[in-house]
């Protein structure tokens, strides 16, 4: 028997939709798009969770970087590694009257600072080392060294104010100078620092320490209330802090190694762009970005504040 044209169109449609029905029932499109999108979304997972432990890596070479580059700026303002052992020196010790001095300052372009908080300090003493390469006729040297000039000056306010002064070089060939200072002060006097490059340190202080190197490690141990450290190139150590109420700290590149007391009370605002951030503080949470780590929390009742950043380097907050 013969089927004619409209019902072979009829059966064709019939067949289509059997199989439409089939292959609705068998594949069953809405579970195999979830299956899909489940298998998509665990492998973005997978690709970001990779993508998060390649930028650490990251992070943890720049941090290797970092701790080069710092080998190279706390050894600064050191002839000797230049030079080697030829290298002349002049000393000079100044003494003033600790009465009535509330601040020192001090303003030097190279050489290692070191500053001495002692209570028995009666006077304050200043003792300057200039060091030169050794060049040319003695005289010759001697006229260098007389060149470069230690002023001292006791301002208003109680301030006493230190500054390195060196010859303008563009009067004509100056060789470099490294100017170093031992300063023994009343750990009471506040303290306000320049050392453009150069290790800076300072011991057993019970007052406000403002430091500032551009290259070179900052150290310091002991401060009271006020911490404000800033370098460009280098590492920062600091501890000794009692009743703390503001620390900033800020280094380009470099790590920065902060001791707190356990039981300091502070709004904690911490940050590395590239590198690790630890602390041993639990009550401290840290949040991480690929290779930026940043704390926003706090310790205590948060009374005071803490601000610390690096570009590149590890942020380190421990407890003494």
């Amino acid at each position: 028997m013969k089927l004619n044209k409209s019902w072979g169109i009829a059966l064709i449609i019939l067949a289509c939709l059997s199989l439409v029905s089939a292959a609705n029932h068998f594949f069953q499109p809405g579970q195999y798009l979830a299956r899909e999108a489940q298998q998509l979304g665990e492998q973005f997972g997978h690709n970001m969770t990779q993508f998060g432990q390649n930028m650490d890596q990251f992070g943890r070479n720049m941090d290797q970087v970092g701790n080069m580059i710092d080998g190279l700026a706390n050894g600064a303002g050191n002839l000797e590694d230049w030079y080697g052992a030829d290298i002349a020196t002049k000393q000079d010790t100044q003494q003033f009257p600790a009465a009535g001095v509330t601040q020192v300052s001090l303003d030097n372009q190279f050489g290692k600072v070191n500053i001495t908080g002692d209570a028995n300090a009666k006077q304050i003493t200043i003792k300057s080392t200039k060091r030169l390469h050794r060049m040319g006729s003695e005289e010759e040297m001697g006229r260098y060294f007389d060149d470069v000039v230690i002023e001292t000056e006791k301002q208003g306010g109680g301030e006493l104010s230190i500054r390195t002064q060196r010859p303008d070089a563009g009067n004509g060939f100056h060789p470099s100078m490294a100017v170093d200072y031992d300063i023994i002060v009343p750990p009471g006097v506040e303290l306000h620092l320049l050392n453009n490059v150069g290790e800076l340190t300072t011991t057993g202080m019970l007052s406000t320490v403002d430091a500032e190197v551009n290259v070179g490690k900052l150290d310091i141990n002991g401060y009271k209330g006020t911490l404000r450290l800033k370098n460009n190139t280098g590492e920062i150590n600091a501890r000794g802090g009692k009743n703390i109420t503001n620390v900033d700290v800020e280094t380009n590149i470099g790590a920065i190694n902060l001791y707190l007391p356990a039981d300091a009370n502070l709004q904690v605002d911490a940050e590395t762009n590239i590198g690790d951030l630890e602390t041993q503080f639990s009550e401290l949470a840290i949040e991480s970005h690929g290779p930026n780590k940043r704390i926003e929390d706090k310790l205590g009742d948060g009374q005071g504040t803490l601000h610390a950043h690096t570009n590149t380097g590890a942020i380190e907050i421990r407890k003494e």
